[in-house]
């Protein structure tokens, strides 16, 4: 799990402390990040940061719990290296929406050494509509083999969901949530012109107790704001966010947003913005070789089981049995 991460910089000790950037369905740290102000300028904002990817199992699109572990492993092992023994992590799309959430539920460990954490378009409440016919595609193109196994968890129907609602009721560490509310091809729940006409579930990026962003809004960028969600990790206003996050104590404050962020463009990376949409055009319709044609069991420890649902950041705690997750319908294996 180790070698998944590649810092290209180096831990050299900054003061500001480590920063762990999760990509994405279909991508690669590399490809998502390296051109990306995240690399070319976090490094040197505020006291300073150490930067560094990591790389999920076959481009994220093999099952979210095996890449949730990635993730917390590498948070705990990079706490070691951190100037402030903590770790910031930024998650784009599942890695923000499942991956960090799993690691953060399901590590405490982990979870003590994350101050912040800033989704970019994370899929909290799952996605409906668009992964139906990427799957249809996937599965027609493979001759029956199925959808990749992450695309079959991040259904708003799917028991991966269904788990995480029940658990994840509350912001668990300070959370910045940025999202593009009008151009997002795939989060059809955060456009409200869409959820007006089309049964795309509830608000994809909505997570209880964060910072909440939507470029689109009067109070960010405005509706003239175009980005959508592939290239949402290049664009300057979404990236200005989260340094305001991890410059300050907590989450980022809209009040205090610097709007001119929203005129920047990152002109400098074009050809990583056109590789990131192909790439995730071929992956999405050829899955990679990781069809499944059913969702990833959920991992079950041995019975009798308790699971603990953190409520909110004063980590106020419900403790929930086996058998009320069974109850929920958030859990495979209720035997």
């Amino acid at each position: 799990m180790a070698g998944a991460i590649t810092c290209p910089n180096g831990v050299q000790g900054k003061p500001g402390g480590v920063v762990l950037l999760v990509h994405g369905t279909t991508l690669t740290g590399k490809i998502t990040y390296s051109e990306s102000p995240f690399i070319t300028q976090l490094p040197s904002a505020g006291p300073g940061f150490d930067v560094c990817w990591i790389d999920l199992p076959n481009q994220s699109m093999s099952d979210a719990q095996v890449s949730g572990e990635y993730v917390a492993y590498n948070i705990i092992q990079l706490s070691k290296k951190s100037a402030t023994g903590k770790v910031k992590v930024v998650g784009h799309s599942q890695g923000g929406g499942l991956n960090i959430p799993h690691a953060l539920l399901f590590w405490p460990s982990a979870r003590n050494v994350v101050d912040d954490f800033v989704g970019l378009a994370p899929d909290f409440q799952g996605i409906k509509l668009t992964l139906y016919a990427i799957c249809a595609a996937e599965d027609a193109l493979s001759l029956g083999e199925g959808c990749a196994p992450s695309l079959i968890q991040q259904n708003a129907d799917s028991n991966f969901i269904a788990a995480q609602n029940l658990l994840l009721t509350h912001a668990l560490v300070p959370t910045t949530v940025v999202y593009t509310e009008l151009f997002d091809e795939f989060l059809l729940g955060n456009d409200p012109l869409a959820a007006a006409i089309l049964p795309v579930g509830p608000e994809t990026s909505a997570l209880n107790g964060s910072a909440q962003f939507p470029l689109q809004s009067q109070d960010v960028c405005g509706p003239s704001h175009a980005v959508e969600h592939i290239l949402l990790p290049f664009d300057q206003a979404a990236y200005a966010i989260a340094e305001q996050a991890f410059t300050s104590s907590g989450t980022a404050d809209i009040t205090k947003f610097d709007k001119s962020s929203c005129q920047q463009n990152n002109l400098g990376a074009p050809v990583a913005e056109i590789q990131n949409v192909v790439t995730v055009a071929f992956e999405l319709v050829t899955a990679d070789g990781t069809n499944s044609r059913s969702e990833p069991p959920l991992k079950q420890c041995e019975k009798p089981k308790t699971y603990l649902r953190v409520d909110s950041l004063a980590d106020q705690t419900t403790h929930l049995s086996h058998q009320d997750v069974c109850d929920a319908g958030a859990a495979t294996n209720c035997a």
